[in-house]
């Protein structure tokens, strides 16, 4: 799939899952070897690789992302964030500090709806415009740290019109991405 992929500027995302999240010794040696990996194949076809957080999995959050990342040091691997697997996994209070280390190798970002307090899929993921999260604040505080990449809006599991959830998303986007650039 990644041959097939050369020349079309697509940036490969990758999930690892496996126990001893955060960082286990072994669990890390393992993802390193899988992440150059990946990273060989990708290089092959002049491809990026993005490391993905998911809940649950060995790269959880923004943290294991960037530190996995910097231990590979390939210059086609970076990172994504991801508003829903951050929160679910507890924000991160260095996040200031993790993002600066991240810009380089920021490769993508997803963002959506959510509640601050949010403990489940259907308050972690809304469509953009709904919850208290403060998504704005949010982006303001990427971009001005230098990330000029693209936004992806997360819409996994959203009941009802995708449609509808678009058209709404699209217009929260244009409230949102203007008033962070103020």
């Amino acid at each position: 799939a990644i041959a097939a992929l050369k020349g079309r500027g697509t940036v490969v995302w990758i999930a690892i899952q496996g126990g001893d999240t955060g960082g286990g010794t072994g669990a890390e040696e393992r993802a390193i070897q899988a992440v150059d990996r990946i990273s060989d194949l990708a290089s092959q076809s002049n491809l990026r690789v993005a490391l993905y957080p998911h809940y649950g999995f060995y790269l959880a959050r923004f943290r294991d992302v960037v530190r996995v990342a910097e231990r590979t040091a390939r210059s086609n691997v970076g990172v994504t964030f991801n508003l829903c697997h951050e929160l679910r996994s507890g924000f991160d209070r260095e996040f200031h500090q993790l993002l600066d280390k991240a810009i380089p190798r920021l490769y993508g970002v997803t963002i959506n709806g959510a509640d601050r307090r949010g403990r489940d899929w259907a308050t972690l993921i809304q469509p953009l415009g709904r919850g208290d999260y403060d998504v704005t604040g949010l982006v303001r505080t990427i971009t001005r740290a230098g990330y000029r990449g693209p936004f992806g809006i997360q819409c996994y599991g959203l009941k009802g019109d995708p449609g509808v959830y678009l058209k709404q998303s699209m217009a929260a986007w244009r409230a949102v991405s203007t008033a962070a650039s103020q």
